[in-house]
């Protein structure tokens, strides 16, 4: 299919903040009825393509991200929920962080490459730091953004774009 079969080789998925939202999001419209966030959705329309990524996540054994993963996941949630139900889309985020048994590590700021973070930001810097930190798990890492996409690549880390994942 183009991306890391997750039966052959990765044991760990890694989230990025666009995947993350985007899987999140899709259930809020979908799932909970918060049918006027719907045009918020940037990558995923259908049922069919939160299938293939429901799949995908489903053949890992680990599941993670980091806390400043979640604190850009809570800046959208936040805005979202300005026109919601206050408390329904976090709610539904803690289940599914529950069910998929999402763990998240900590990267500390200052145990980051200065470069890295002056080029990428802290946020995608802690997602290749936490990919390289899991290198025996062999860690796919799952993004949205060319640019991190690309830096993994580089580096010889193993990453995958959403829009591949959902394609047909």
């Amino acid at each position: 299919m183009g991306f890391e079969n997750p039966l052959f080789g990765s044991k760990a998925l890694i989230f990025d903040t666009g995947p993350l939202w985007e899987f999140i999001l899709f259930q809020a419209v979908h799932d909970f009825g918060l049918a006027h966030l719907e045009p918020d959705l940037r990558h995923m329309k259908t049922k069919a393509q939160f299938q293939r990524l429901s799949s995908y996540i489903g053949g890992f054994r680990t599941r993670t991200t980091t806390p400043h993963v979640v604190a850009e996941v809570s800046y959208w949630i936040e805005k979202a929920e300005k026109r919601s139900p206050r408390g329904a889309i976090w709610r539904m985020t803690y289940d599914q962080f529950f069910q998929m048994q999402m763990d998240e590590r900590l990267i500390k700021l200052l145990d980051m490459p200065r470069e890295t973070v002056t080029n990428f930001g802290a946020t995608d810097t802690s997602v290749l730091e936490l990919g390289r930190s899991m290198t025996p798990d062999r860690p796919t890492i799952l993004t949205i953004e060319k640019a991190l996409f690309g830096k993994c690549h580089r580096e010889g880390l193993s990453a995958v774009q959403l829009a591949t994942v959902i394609s047909n």
